[in-house]
């Protein structure tokens, strides 16, 4: 039990699957993993496995060459992660985006490669310099999203 007879709260759990690489994602924003599940050609799901760990992410997308983009909420960023695993900051509060908490590609010709990050100002968190005001801040990041992932 958590502090005054409360129980713990439950994982913050995000999901998205990616039809084009044959797999499932699954961040748990408590436990700072991420997940990863194949998809098999019948379209059953295989084993679980933990693909990074001390990364918190509380929405991501995908590109087209399965780069996956996430906000990390409380850590005022947005990172970059490739199919191997590596992490890159592609963001932060300097950008303006303190507090990220969603994001998704553009879908015309002319902002297919920009993300677009909402975030809280902080809220959850304040910066040191306090809260700002929400906004949607474009990113562009110069490869196309993959669209059509939910």
């Amino acid at each position: 039990m958590g502090g005054g007879g409360r129980p713990p709260p439950p994982p913050t759990l995000t999901t998205h699957l990616t039809n084009d690489l044959g797999l499932l994602y699954v961040s748990n924003t408590q436990r700072q993993h991420l997940i990863r599940i194949s998809i098999h050609s019948n379209f059953t799901p295989g084993s679980p496995k933990r693909f990074l760990t001390n990364v918190n992410l509380d929405d991501f997308a995908f590109d087209q060459q399965g780069n996956l983009y996430g906000t990390t909420h409380v850590y005022n960023s947005v990172v970059k992660i490739t199919p191997d695993g590596q992490i890159t900051t592609i963001a932060t509060a300097e950008q303006g985006v303190a507090g990220s908490t969603a994001l998704a590609f553009g879908r015309s010709a002319g902002d297919n490669t920009s993300l677009y990050v909402t975030t809280n100002g902080g809220m959850s968190l304040p910066l040191p310099t306090g809260l700002e005001a929400a906004k949607v801040v474009r990113l562009e990041v110069g490869v196309e999203g993959l669209i059509g992932v939910a």
